[in-house]
Order: structure tokens, then sequence, then C-alpha cells
């Protein structure tokens, strides 16, 4: 129970900070692209497992036989 007044506590403390935070056109646009950032980024180590499964299935089947 504390863990979760703890943690209350911190999350109010980064949303009043928030508050400080200078609004810009910069922060506007980097925020609008996170999605389309994060897309790019799943994407990726997606591929990459799909490569590194791939290679280990081959060097597998190497040992196998």
């Amino acid at each position: 129970m504390q863990d979760l007044t703890e943690g209350m506590r911190t999350l109010a403390g980064q949303l009043a900070r928030l508050e400080e935070v200078p609004k810009s056109d910069g922060l506007h646009a980097t925020i609008n692209e996170l999605p389309r950032m994060m897309e790019e980024v799943v994407n990726f180590i997606e591929k990459w497992l799909e490569n590194w499964s791939g290679a280990y299935s081959a060097a597998c089947d190497g040992v196998m036989t």
C-alpha cells in the first residue's frame, strides 16, 4: 500500500512538472511524429527477429544433420 501511495505521489509530481515544460512547435512536432517513429522501430525489430530466427533455424538444421 505504501508503494502505491509513493507511486501516486511521484506521478503527481511529474504531472506538476509537466506544466513547467515550455510549449513549442518543435516539441509538438516531435510528439506528433512519435507514433510513426515507434512503428519504424517495431518493424525493424520484427525484421531483425525474423532474420535471426531464420539464421538460428538454419544453424540448428546444420548441426542436426
